[in-house]
């Protein structure tokens, strides 16, 4: 049987040889920041809000939780372009 220093002196060396990896999000332009989504008409941004949602909880469904939540971000972009629209 080990000691607990000698368990968490193999650990500290075993982690001090992996390379650092970081986490970094690409980024991905927003279908409402695009200067034609100003140009839709109302039921056109309709049309694209649904495909927003449904994708949005497809995402969410197969627990793809950064992408659900882009697409949560899109989807309220472009409610807020309907509300303008009004």
């Amino acid at each position: 049987m080990k000691s607990k220093d000698a368990i968490l002196g193999q650990t500290k060396v075993a982690d001090s040889k992996k390379a650092k990896r970081y986490y970094i999000e690409e980024e991905e332009k927003s279908l409402a920041a695009d200067p034609v989504v100003a140009y839709l008409s109302k039921e056109e941004l309709q049309k694209m809000a649904d495909r927003t949602r449904k994708a949005m909880e497809k995402a969410a469904k197969e627990l793809e939780f950064m992408e659900a939540a882009r697409l949560r971000d899109e989807y309220l972009a472009i409610q807020k372009l309907i509300e303008d629209k009004k």
